[in-house]
């Protein structure tokens, strides 16, 4: 008995620390994951409706915690169990027992449980037999997974016995059954019975077959498997080390599917295939004559069309000759060709692809694309057809190109951001050792399009000189926003340098900020403050990495230009960006770096209801080798008094890092700073919130602090459950701005909690009308019960105008604001309360600007 095989691992030789580890086959792990994606989809479905009123995102796959895992090769470990009794002499003995070991983990192999009752009768003579019965479950042998494995296995010399069962799932198991002769000049096995289950379709042997090795080679007698009619595996003849052979399989309508199953790859094929082959030559210079053809097949789930071929191996050369034809019948695509390669059994060194001339030809008449995003990750959505003839000569190493391709109607999606590209045409023509791309254009909303050459010398390392050019393009379109380009790029240089410079113009767009969790108000020196400002930071390097193995090679220097009618979104932000000078991005070794400032004069943040303006800012980019910004951006709020506006500030200064933080205002005296936090948090100062501004007839109603609070965290409450709302509205629109908001209206005391409510709403829309003018409208709700009860006495602080505000910037630093706004006058005080009348106030401006 031993309870830890590890104390023995010091013992065995090749166990050291650098041994490496088994990985496990990858169907496993792709199945577990397809049941959670499906487990997920299903739950999507059922709280479709929950999400849709909560906004909530849909909850993340999670991995299954059983995913299989690497197994280090050096590795001993697991309990082991034996029992057994042996009798007789040492010259002749016989050993009867059992063994069992738990958790067992060998050399990358692993097992959970696994029992042996072993046998070994008249030892050390003539009549020595041994035979050992073997189970298991959940087994890992060499990265293959199984539910459950059990032998039996008898030997008398030189004949023996055998039987396997392998259980795989559910779904899958595998039995083989037959005697063997083992012997120093031919080894045989007679196969009794094979069965292959995979799912609902078993293959059988259909007789006894036979297998000999050792000594002149392999050779396979009579091998048959069928699975019903029309679906047949034969193999009979010899492959052999030394003298000619004479080998034939035939193979039909076997499902590849059950290929991969076989094999645990997570390869997603299905089809029916058909092979016939004859191989004849000898182990160095074989000779394969045979054909292939695939029909119903499909990668990762697209259609691919039905193929049709043969082939012929001889002096080192694969002749192929092979059409692609869809449902209909009509032929697609046709290759045709000769390779060098050297297919040999015995006496190969160096590479099997050789360095002589290749003879290949592809035509395609009209070739469906709709499979490449099998192959990359790049695209998805992917359509179109692909006609032309192209010719390949010269040698692997220097191929020579000729002919040409014609892109047709196609389109596709950048998987990175989502943006959709339509209408795809475009021509290619192969000449010599270099690829001319005259013209690949599509339109992204805006027309984009590619030309330049490839230089293909060398395909190993590729030159390229390639242009691309956008106007107005969709550069991004999904849940991170939607932005529009201009843009004209060159790529240059060879596969192992690329190099890549221009300009790229952001005209207008729309980023969305993902919406923060545990959100908590701080004070300005509070070091929680500080705390979110370096998780901005972390972000800002999980977007723009500093090191990637996405840049190991990549150069760039690229001018990055944002045009005015660029948002940047959360649910607590909407600020316009802009540059007045292009920014260089630059790519140098893996390091990622911007010089340059991006500007702001207009947006809002949302901090306790409130929502400050900003004024100006900027962050200014220096080339450091961290994205760590100087900050200047001064935001304010406007608490409107009868008897006159004051102007809170927050002032940012610093750096993205280690910001410096302070709040002003614009009053004279000065404002104390718990006079500025209670007009941010009550729009009034802390000592009216302490005077009891009623009457005898209105003391039931309360002093001013409760009035100003419950109307105040009315306004608060509502703005929360319409945050969401607001987000989604604007997207759904197509406006710039669209807020609902409490306003600015003084308390009055005469009105009921519903009147107060609507009273202190206010909605805000706003949008550009043109790249240069920006137009924002404002109404309260109050407005539309003033016009409903205009003759009545109750009448009073709703009833004001909408208010309208045009701004418009011209080229030269000009910029013209005029607009309406409402305003609020306070009535004569009376024994009922103090009301306040609604009214409007004209302005035009004309500011111009400097900027240095």
């Amino acid at each position: 008995s031993v309870d830890s095989l590890g104390t023995f691992a010091r013992f065995l030789p090749g166990l050291g620390p650098d041994t490496g580890v088994v990985q496990p086959r990858p169907r496993l792990a792709a199945e577990l994951l397809r049941v959670a994606r499906a487990d997920s989809a299903r739950a999507a479905r059922a709280t479709e409706v929950q999400r849709a009123i909560s906004g909530l995102p849909p909850a993340p796959v999670r991995i299954p915690v059983d995913t299989p895992r690497a197994i280090p090769r050096n590795v001993l470990a697991g309990s082991l169990r034996a029992a057994g009794t042996i009798t007789g002499s040492i010259d002749r003995f016989s050993l009867h027992g059992t063994a069992n070991g738990t958790g067992l983990i060998v050399r990358g192999n692993a097992a959970r449980h696994l029992s042996a009752t072993y046998a070994w009768e008249n030892a050390r003579t003539a009549q020595s037999k041994m035979s050992v019965a073997l189970a298991g479950d959940t087994i890992s042998a060499f990265g293959f997974a199984f539910d459950s494995l059990a032998g039996d296995l008898s030997y008398l010399k030189p004949n023996g016995t055998v039987s396997v069962r392998i259980r795989q799932n559910d779904q899958r198991d595998y039995a083989l059954s037959g005697d063997f002769t083992l012997d120093k000049q031919r080894n045989v096995l007679r196969l009794a019975d094979v069965t292959l289950r995979f799912d609902t379709t078993t293959w059988r042997t259909t007789h006894p077959a036979t297998v000999r090795w050792g000594g002149r080679g392999v050779e396979v007698v009579n091998l048959e498997l069928t699975s019903g009619p029309g679906q047949r595996i034969y193999a009979n003849g010899l492959l052999p080390t030394e003298g000619r052979a004479n080998f034939d399989l035939q193979v039909e309508n076997f499902a590849v599917e059950n290929v991969a199953e076989l094999l645990q790859s997570d390869l997603q094929i299905t089809g029916l295939a058909s092979v016939e082959a004859h191989v004849e030559g000898t182990a160095a210079d074989p000779k394969v004559r045979g054909r292939l053809d695939l029909v119903n097949a499909t990668y990762g789930g697209t259609p691919v069309p039905a193929v049709h071929g043969t082939f012929d191996y001889a002096n080192r050369q694969l002749t192929t000759n092979a059409t692609a034809i869809d449902s209909t019948g009509r032929t697609l695509a046709t290759v045709n060709g000769t390779i060098p390669i050297d297919l040999a059994l015995s006496g190969v060194t160096g590479s099997r692809l050789l360095d002589l001339p290749i003879n290949v030809t592809l035509g395609s008449d009209s070739l469906p694309i709709d499979l490449i995003p099998q192959f990359t990750t790049a695209v998805v959505g992917v359509h179109g057809r692909a006609i032309g003839k192209v010719t390949v000569r010269g040698t692997l190493k220097r191929p020579v190109l000729n002919g040409g391709l014609t892109l047709s109607d196609a389109q596709f999606t950048l998987a990175a951001t989502g943006a959709t590209i339509t209408h795809v045409n475009g021509s290619v023509r192969m000449t010599g050792d270099t690829v001319y791309v005259d013209s690949i254009a599509g339109l992204a909303a805006g027309p984009v399009r590619i030309a330049g050459t490839v230089a293909v010398g060398n395909w190993r390392t590729p030159a390229f000189d390639l242009a691309l050019t956008a106007t107005g393009a969709e550069l991004l379109n999904d849940e991170r926003g939607e932005v529009y380009a201009n843009a004209g790029l060159r790529l240059s240089g060879t596969m192992t340098e690329p190099y890549v410079s221009g300009q790229v113009t952001i005209v207008h767009g729309v980023f969305y900020i993902p919406t923060s969790s545990g959100k908590q108000l701080v004070g300005a020196g509070d070091p929680a403050l500080f705390n979110v400002i370096d998780t901005a930071v972390v972000s800002q390097r999980e977007i723009f990495p500093a090191q990637s193995s996405l840049f190991k090679n990549l150069r760039v220097e690229v001018d990055l230009a944002v045009e005015r009618n660029t948002w940047v979104r959360s649910r607590d932000a909407n600020v316009e960006l802009y540059t007045d000078g292009p920014m260089r991005v630059n790519v140098t070794g893996d390091a990622l770096t911007l010089t340059g400032a991006i500007d702001a004069d207009r947006g809002e943040y949302t901090f306790l209801s409130k929502r400050f303006q900003i004024k100006r800012g900027s962050a200014l980019f220096i080339g450091s080798p961290e994205l760590n910004p100087t900050l200047q951006i001064t935001a304010e709020y406007q608490v409107k008094q009868p008897t006159g506006n004051t102007n809170i500030r927050v002032l940012i200064g610093g750096t993205l890092s280690q910001p410096r933080i302070s709040l002003e205002s614009d009053a004279q005296p000065p404002l104390s700073q718990s006079d500025l936090l209670s007009y941010l948090a009550f729009g009034e100062s802390s000592n009216s919130l302490l005077q009891f501004n009623q009457t005898s007839l209105s003391a039931s109603q309360g002093g001013n602090l409760i009035n100003v609070a419950g109307a105040r965290l009315a306004g608060v409450a509502l703005g929360e459950t319409l945050n969401q709302l607001e987000g989604d509205a604007a997207r759904s629109l197509g406006v710039d701005v669209f807020n609902i908001t409490p306003g600015d209206v003084p308390v009055n005391t005469g009105q009921s909690g519903l009147q107060q409510f609507i009273t202190g709403t206010e909605l805000e829309v706003g949008r550009y009308v043109n790249p240069r003018t920006f137009v924002t409208g404002i109404v309260s709700p109050g407005a539309f019960t003033c016009a409903a009860n205009r003759n009545s006495s109750e009448t009073g602080s709703n009833c004001v105008p909408p208010g309208l505000t045009l701004t418009h910037r011209t080229s030269k630093g000009y910029r013209f604001e005029t607009g309406y706004s409402p305003r609020y006058i306070l009535d004569p005080p009376t024994l009922q309360g103090q009301r306040a009348s609604g009214t409007g106030q004209f302005g035009a401006f004309v500011i111009r600007e400097w900027r240095f």
